[in-house]
């Protein structure tokens, strides 16, 4: 039997996908703590930031477990990088704000217990 997915889920999937986009577009951009000034450097990691970002948004909509843990670990990483341009004078206060409603949201009771099982969900 699928679980369903509860609608903070979705929206928390939406964000990933925001944050992923704007992450990678940061990074593209020489706005975010990268260590390399290379134009091809700072272009392959704002890709792969992007399509890693997308790919953990997929795994939330469809409830999968890993994509849960992803998450968490995704914020940890971006946060670091956030607090690193913080601190060089490039805040990034929108990318803050989004990784912690994921972190508060993912960890509320209710919708721990939906990612328990790494079930998918209808729709």
């Amino acid at each position: 039997m699928a679980t369903e997915r509860p609608v903070g889920v979705t929206l928390v999937a939406a964000v990933q996908a925001a944050n992923a986009v704007a992450t990678g577009l940061e990074v593209v951009a020489g706005e975010r703590a990268v260590p390399s000034d290379e134009g091809a450097v700072l272009v392959a990691a704002g890709v792969a930031i992007v399509v890693g970002g997308l790919l953990v948004s997929l795994g939330l909509w469809r409830l999968q477990r890993w994509a849960w843990t992803a998450t968490m670990v995704w914020v940890g990483v971006v946060m670091a990088l956030a607090l690193s341009s913080y601190f060089h004078g490039n805040p990034s206060y929108v990318v803050m704000g989004l990784s912690v409603m994921q972190v508060f949201y993912l960890n509320q009771s209710e919708v721990q217990r939906v990612f328990a099982g790494g079930t998918e969900a209808t729709g």
